[in-house]
Parts: C-alpha cells; structure tokens; sequence
C-alpha cells in the first residue's frame, strides 16, 4: 500500500488524490549529495494537520505527519525519516516511512515460482509488499546439483519530492515524482529504466541511485513528472 494513499481522504492530503508518489528501492542520494538546511525545521501547517521537522542524527529529519479524519475525527499521525538532497542546484526530500498507521497490515503471500536457467536461477515475483512503505527482495542465492538458495530482505521505499520554499521562507511546497506518470512513461516505452511490475500496483523503481538521480534531473520541471505540490506555510502566517 501506498504510504501517502493511506491519507488520501484527509484534508491534508487532498492533493494526492488520484495519484501518488512512486516508490523506489534505492535512494536519491549518496553522502556528497546530502545537505542540511535548518530552515525546514519546525512546524508547517496546523499541528493537527501537518509536518513538523526535527533534525535527525548529523543532516537528516524526523518528520512527523498529522492529519485528520473528517469521518472519525481521530487525528492520523504517521513519521519518516528524510534527507535534503542537492543535485546541481536543484533541491530534493528523499523520504522513508519509519512508523505506518495503526492496525494490521498482513495479508497473504503470493505463489512464488523459482525455476533454473542458463543463466541461473529466477525467482518470480522477486519483490512482495510488505505492509506500509516495505518491500520484501528475493535474490536468488548459490546453487549447485542438490539445492538452490535464495535470501530474502526487507526494503523500505524511498519516495522523492522537489522542495521549494516561497515568501521569503515561510511558504514550503513539496511536489511529488509521480507513481501513474511513471506507470506510463514505462508502459508507452518513453523510460527505460530498472523496475519491477507488481500485480495489481504501480511499478517499483529498482534503478541505482546515479540512475535516480539521472530520472528526477532530466524530468525537474516536467510537471506531469512532478505534479501534486503540497503547499504548506508556517503557523503564525496562515490566514485566520
């Protein structure tokens, strides 16, 4: 499950309806590539519906994301660990969930179909939803006449944001790499890049982060690439 769409029927995260970030398995970012901006800190929108920045260890962030449920009233609350990602000039939040909503998220696991090549062994599906922003990767492993051996680890899901900042600092914007745009751009053949196709959901990216990092520069100011900004402003500048 999408880890935005989970949001998708509050107020705060109207903006992604019909659509959501893309999910990839590796990062945005190498260290090099890794800023700090204290700037970001604090509080954006509402503390009842929106972000709130803490720094995390040397040049991250804490991020916690409230909103709330006009059916219930309850207030949803879900975090993530970021980081500001600079690639030439141009400003990134790669963002990680790190704790998904309440309840239970098991479902069934798939069939999975392991069979031997010329080239080794393959293993289908190779990547299954793990819950909330997780995925398990099955890599094949060694094999030989008696066995073959796979391992299996769990992958969070980097999604990637532009990061704008307006009026003089007190308006943020974070507008999303989009999930569907994506979907279509592989499936028309217009963007060759390291996936996998999951039953039922939008494709996974798989690439390496040079190649991540290649993908958001060539599409920056491709607005149906990034589209579904969130527009946030700080507290005592919100309109009473």
């Amino acid at each position: 499950m999408k880890l935005f769409k989970l949001l998708l029927a509050l107020p705060l995260a109207m903006f992604l309806a019909g659509c959501a970030p893309v999910d990839s398995l590796n990062p945005l970012y190498n260290d090099k590539d890794v800023i700090f901006d204290e700037s970001l800190l604090g509080q954006w929108g509402p503390a009842s519906e929106g972000l709130n920045f803490a720094k995390l260890g040397d040049n991250g962030y804490n991020i916690v994301m409230s909103a709330q449920d006009d059916d219930t009233g309850q207030t949803v609350t879900l975090i993530f660990e970021a980081h500001l990602v600079n690639l030439q000039g141009h400003r990134f939040l790669d963002v990680v969930c790190k704790q998904p909503e309440g309840g239970n998220e098991w479902q069934p696991l798939p069939e999975l179909h392991v069979r031997r090549t010329v080239d080794g062994m393959k293993i289908e599906p190779r990547l299954i939803s793990a819950g909330t922003g997780k995925y398990l990767e099955l890599l094949p492993g060694d094999s030989n006449i008696d066995e073959d051996r796979l391992s299996i680890r769990l992958r969070p899901a980097h999604q990637f944001f532009k990061v704008e900042m307006e009026d003089q600092g007190r308006t943020l914007k974070l507008v999303h790499l989009d999930d569907s745009w994506t979907d279509s751009q592989i499936a028309e053949g217009k963007l060759a890049i390291d996936h996998e196709i999951m039953e039922g959901r939008s494709a996974v990216l798989t690439a390496s982060t040079p190649d991540l990092q290649q993908l958001v520069l060539d599409h920056v100011n491709d607005e149906e690439a990034f589209k579904g900004d969130l527009e946030l402003r700080r507290p005592e500048t919100q309109e009473k």
